[in-house]
């Protein structure tokens, strides 16, 4: 459930939001009975970094303790930690708010409530975690349905189809696939958290997240998003994990497919497009950017591509070994330059003399002219399966 959703319980009508608003999108994943903080107090004020290990991600904190509210300090701490660990949202007895914790609330877009002496503290938290628990089994249930797809063992396409409506997704819509490549399996909650709020944030309430080794799944309806909207979705869910843990994640997105028959197909393209996220220190690749490694990426047999790359580029490469020199570099740099042998020596800071010889050099030992178009055009290939084996390789 999102904090939005907490406005349309019945039975917490009396519920009032006092700050916030934009924050409403947020993920719900527990109850956090704050007051408990107030025992660790003296620490926390030692070391408000501590703090943040009693913040995991998702917790709608309920602080009843008026020494806690009143405490600018204290509340200071509370808002920007939970803004930065992503939890939900904060709830406290009516009346109590203080325009301090309004202002931080609204500034952080942290929904704030006033609960009121009507609602008992132990029905909001059975109404609420009621709730949570309902949705917890939704996703549950769509993430057994995007494993059966996968694997191969579902019934029918038009079974899938009407059991995703069931859970509020459609498999019939038009969607993206994409892979997060993580390997710390203890943060596997949190980036689910910051998953399911940036997509909340674009209107799309239901997204599947499905773990895999290494990463995640994550497939969404892509009908009413662009792709500088999904780029922007996923960068965003990058640079949050990066504030946090200081470790950059990739991203890799299929191309649009309509069909649950196409999913395999779709999941093959982003674990692909993946391999190449880092480059230029990108957070996000698209299979649809990829170029020659599309091509490549079909070949199932790797022996064959090695051994092109060796025919190819393998002397220069024993060449360069042997005598400890740059010469593979040197090629590389002057074709990423358009064969422009004046700029490819002031991106090495070399003299255009020394250009000019290396590039000698190199016809030389390869046996080869650099004015042939078709032998630019294999040493280009050549270059591009290199880094396709290594990409694959990693």
């Amino acid at each position: 459930m999102i904090c939005g959703d907490i406005l349309e319980i019945e039975d917490l009508k009396e519920l009032e939001l006092v700050a916030g608003q934009k924050g409403l999108y947020r993920h719900v994943r527990w109850l956090y009975f704050a007051d408990s903080m107030r025992v660790v107090n003296d620490t926390f004020y030692e070391d408000p970094e501590k703090y943040s290990h009693w913040i995991q991600g998702g917790e709608l904190m309920v602080i009843t303790n008026e020494d806690i509210i009143q405490n600018d300090e204290f509340v200071s701490k509370l808002v920007y930690n939970s803004e930065e660990k992503c939890a939900s949202g904060i709830i406290i007895q009516k009346d109590k708010t203080t325009p301090f914790l309004m202002n931080l609330a609204n500034e952080k877009n942290i929904p704030l409530f006033e609960l009121p002496w009507t609602i008992r503290l132990i029905d909001l938290s059975q109404i609420i975690s009621t709730r949570i628990v309902n949705e917890k089994n939704i996703y549950t249930s769509l993430e057994s349905l995007l494993s059966s797809i996968l694997y191969g063992n579902y019934s029918s396409e038009e079974d899938v189809i009407k059991m995703g409506l069931i859970y509020h997704f459609d498999f019939g819509r038009e969607c993206v696939l994409a892979r997060i490549e993580i390997r710390d399996r203890e943060n596997e909650e949190y980036i689910k958290n910051l998953i399911r709020n940036a997509f909340d944030n674009q209107g799309i309430r239901y997204v599947i997240v499905l773990p895999e080794p290494d990463g995640l799944l994550v497939l969404f309806p892509s009908d009413t998003l662009d792709q500088k909207q999904i780029q922007s979705i996923f960068v965003s869910i990058g640079m949050s994990y990066w504030n946090k843990e200081k470790v950059r994640i990739q991203v890799g997105i299929s191309l649009r497919k309509n069909g649950i028959l196409q999913y395999k197909e779709a999941r093959n393209e982003a674990l692909l497009a993946v391999k190449f996220a880092d480059d230029q220190h990108q957070y996000v690749q698209w299979y649809r950017n990829l170029g020659i490694y599309k091509v490549l990426g079909c070949i199932s047999q790797t022996e064959p591509l090695y051994a092109f790359y060796q025919e190819i580029l393998g002397k220069l490469e024993v060449s360069d070994s042997v005598s400890h020199g740059n010469l593979c570099e040197t090629l590389k740099v002057y074709m990423d330059c358009n064969c422009n042998a004046l700029d490819a020596s002031k991106r090495l800071y070399i003299h255009r003399n020394t250009m000019r010889y290396r590039l000698n050099k190199i016809e030389e030992i390869l046996d080869i002219s650099l004015n042939d178009i078709h032998t630019l055009f294999l040493l280009n290939t050549a270059f591009e399966i290199k880094h396709f084996l290594t990409a694959i390789k990693s």
